[in-house]
């Protein structure tokens, strides 16, 4: 869907793809993503995941994960993604709110 998120799916190869690339600058980055790191373990253990997609300059990605923890049941993270000339891939966002 052009300019707003599309429906809440279960992730397509490339999707998932977006995802473990995601979780893996998380995992990786020192600084920048230091704010995330307490949710790091629930993303190693996740029972599920969907996804909205926004398509804009790029793609921005709207995961919503069912962790397998009693005390945060559940995880938002958004991704951009670049167009193919400038494949960056941020994340711009996880936490227990959603915004999407």
């Amino acid at each position: 869907m052009l300019g707003g998120y599309g429906e809440l799916h279960f992730l397509s190869e490339d999707e998932q793809r977006v995802f473990d690339d995601a979780v893996k600058i998380i995992k990786s980055s020192k600084s920048k993503m230091k704010k995330y790191s307490a949710y790091v373990p629930l993303l190693e253990h996740y029972a599920e995941v969907r996804v909205k997609v926004q398509i804009v300059a790029g793609r921005n990605y709207c995961f919503e994960i069912t962790t397998t923890s009693e005390e945060i049941p559940q995880l938002f993270m958004k991704v951009f993604e670049g167009l193919p000339h400038n494949p960056q891939l941020k994340v711009k966002y996880l936490g227990t709110e959603s915004d999407c």
